[in-house]
């Protein structure tokens, strides 16, 4: 150091769920500029809370509150709409989620859903149990089905990109037009063609964040 204080280290709390390989890498690459601590550790969890300059984790409203020296709270899920529709997120705090992380996880166990569904999966799996073996007859494949998938992003995106390669024509809806369609999907249109698009599908799949534009856009009365 040449000359003036030295600059103050940032003091982040991680509350998420950690492994001891995840508290490792956190350690290696951010404990020479920050003051790591861990909620889990700490025996006065209020104190370490009120001088957290930024937190990992999903913390309740009346922790935020405490959280007087917060700038920066980070997300472990895709999902922001929690805080976003918090009515006292404190004012000055940066969030931020981890979109992007989740596309090949979630488009998995979609694409595992509509499979069990389509091979009647949960039928035979209750056979299995009970030692029975009897033919289900209403077994079908996803190949040449048509597939209308909500929301074109990072989920979105994964999804059709799955069910295509399954045989599926995928539509994709989305707010705005836009000339480039992500790979997986045959063709796009706007949120204002859903009543049309929907009667003509086979299987609908929900992508959409969670906002105030979208609650209840999907309802059993269309």
């Amino acid at each position: 150091m040449t000359g003036g204080s030295m600059e103050k280290r940032q003091t982040v709390l991680v509350m998420a769920e950690r492994s001891a390989e995840i508290t490792a890498q956190l350690a290696a690459r951010f404990d020479s500029r920050c003051e790591l601590l861990f909620a889990e550790n700490e025996p006065d969890f209020g104190a370490a809370l009120s001088r957290a300059d930024a937190i990992i984790g999903e913390p309740e409203e009346v922790q935020l509150q405490n959280a007087r020296a917060l700038s920066w709270l980070q997300l472990t899920w895709a999902g922001a709409d929690k805080y976003a529709r918090m009515a006292r997120f404190p004012a000055g705090v940066t969030l931020c989620n981890v979109s992007g992380a989740f596309g090949t996880v979630i488009s998995e166990y979609v694409l595992g859903s509509i499979v069990a569904l389509y091979r009647a999966l949960p039928v035979y799996w209750s056979q299995q149990k009970a030692h029975v073996w009897q033919q289900h007859a209403k077994g079908s494949t996803i190949c040449g089905k048509r597939a209308l998938v909500f929301g074109m992003g990072d989920l979105g995106a994964n999804v059709a990109r799955r069910l295509s390669a399954f045989g599926a024509q995928v539509t994709g809806v989305r707010r705005t037009r836009r000339e480039a369609l992500p790979a997986g999907f045959a063709d796009a249109y706007t949120m204002d063609k859903a009543d049309e698009l929907l009667p003509q599908a086979d299987i609908v799949v929900n992508c959409l964040p969670s906002t105030p534009e979208t609650e209840g856009f999907l309802t059993r009365e269309g």
